[in-house]
This record gives structure tokens, C-alpha cells and sequence, in this order.
């Protein structure tokens, strides 16, 4: 099953055009035998291809858990940078999508992604996985929109294009770049006044939100400093130890809270 993959063709095709960049990890068993900690679907093609020797590095740890959990999907935006670092260090589109295994035109859309994007809401969803429709939408918006649209996904934990299309029909004709010919699925101008004003409280709300999160946070780290200190204090742990043990746990459990 793992031959008739995407993700196997796509390291296959990038190992046959640019070949092995990233080592593998290999451990240590002794006697010439090693474990693979990370690596297992580059080692199988090549060892397919009769690769003599395969570049690796060796760990010290173990446990494949160590490396794996830095492995994270690439974002789109992150995987937009790393194409257009490509195309400065001189590789051609066509190269970048041989090593992908994609056709030329996805190269090139991944290319322009953040075209008319601005950079205040690139760098808010720099590691969001918001597809191209989803950012096709929101360049039909204000820069300033733009910011604002980001900060509602990332509260809403919501980056599909319906939730674009949402924050888009519910925008204020000040705040797209042109005012489109009709409302999506004929939405009555009565239902998008209504979505503008429950948008703007939800703006509203998530700003008052924030505010309170940062007063809050400083408040319970003063509050948990405070505590340490007092507890730290060895009268007044034996006191609350033999008086009010009950109270002594939960002050204790609270002070640690905030490093777990």
C-alpha cells in the first residue's frame, strides 16, 4: 500500500531529481546493525534502487518519538517560501515540480499565493494550513480586512473557504476591493446587514476577550509568584501544613500549574 501512495511518488520523484538531502537517522544496535529512527520511506526507494550507500546520521536516543514529533506538515505559506527560495537559488519551476511530482501550474500557484496578500496577515497565518480558494477570498479584501479576517480564523480555529466566504459576504463594502455583482447564493440584503453587525460584535467581543486574557494572565502570574514566595516560607508551611493541610495541596497545585 505504501508504494501506490502519493506521499511515496512524491519522495521517489524528488530523490530521482535532486537525490538525498535530508539523512537519515539511524541507532545503533552493534555489530554493524542499525535501527532506523526516521527515514523508513527513503531508505525502502532507495534500497529499490540499489543504492550502494545512503547518507545517515547517528542518534544517541532510542526512541523514534524524539524525531518524529519535530516533523510537522509544511504550511502552505511555508511551503510558498521554500518554493520561491528555490526559484532565487536558480532551479527552474519545472525541476521544483519533477521533485514534487506535481504538474508545472500547481508550482506556479503556489508561487503566487501571497499575491495581494498583505504581509501583517501573511505572518499571522504563516503556519495555517488556509488553502488557495480560502486566500483567493481574502484578496478581495482591504489590506486592513485582510488582518482582520486572519484574526477571526485564528480565534474561530477555522481556515476553510467557507469560513472566508463567511467573513467576505459579512464585510462592509468599504472594506473589499470591489463590491461584488451579487451576494453569494442570493443572500437578502437584510440577512448580510444582519451578518455585518453580528461580525463586527464578534470583532468587538474577541478584542475584548484579548484584553482581559493579557490582564488576566499577568494577574495569575503575579498572583502565582506571590504564593511560591509565601510558601517558600517554612513557618508558614509547617502552619498550613498542620492547621490547614487541605489548603496547603491546593496552594501548592496552584503555583504549579502554570509550568505544566
Amino acid at each position: 500500500m505504501l508504494k501506490h501512495s502519493a506521499k511515496y511518488r512524491q519522495i521517489k520523484a524528488s530523490l530521482r531529481s535532486v537525490g538525498l538531502i535530508e539523512p537519515l537517522v539511524v541507532f545503533p544496535l552493534g555489530a554493524d546493525r542499525y535501527m532506523i529512527l526516521d527515514g523508513h520511506v527513503r531508505a525502502a526507494i532507495l534500497t529499490d534502487q540499489q543504492t550502494p550507500t545512503i547518507k545517515c546520521l547517528i542518534a544517541t536516543e532510542e526512541e523514534a518519538y524524539t524525531y518524529n514529533k519535530r516533523v510537522n506538515p509544511l504550511s502552505p505559506i511555508q511551503e510558498h517560501q521554500m518554493i520561491l527560495k528555490a526559484l532565487r537559488d536558480g532551479l527552474s519551476e519545472e525541476r521544483i515540480a519533477a521533485a514534487l511530482d506535481v504538474n508545472v501550474r500547481e508550482i506556479r500557484q503556489k508561487r503566487d499565493l501571497l499575491n495581494g496578500i498583505c504581509s501583517e496577515a501573511a505572518e499571522i497565518l504563516k503556519n495555517k494550513n488556509v488553502t488557495a480558494e480560502a486566500f483567493r477570498i481574502l484578496k478581495k479584501m482591504t489590506p486592513y480586512r485582510q488582518v482582520e479576517a486572519a484574526d477571526l480564523m485564528i480565534a474561530a480555529n477555522s481556515f476553510s473557504v467557507s469560513f472566508a466566504t463567511a467573513i467576505y459576504t459579512a464585510s462592509k463594502p468599504e472594506d473589499l476591493l470591489a463590491l461584488p455583482k451579487k451576494h453569494p447564493n442570493g443572500i437578502a440584503r437584510e440577512q448580510v446587514a444582519n451578518m455585518e453587525h453580528e461580525m463586527t460584535t464578534l470583532q468587538h467581543d474577541l478584542a475584548t476577550v484579548k484584553d482581559a486574557y493579557a490582564n488576566n494572565t499577568l494577574t495569575l502570574s503575579i498572583t502565582v509568584k506571590y504564593l511560591a514566595g509565601l510558601l517558600a516560607n517554612k513557618k508558614v508551611d509547617q502552619y498550613l501544613a498542620k492547621h490547614h493541610p487541605d489548603l496547603l495541596r491546593e496552594l501548592q497545585d496552584a503555583t504549579k500549574q502554570p509550568s505544566e
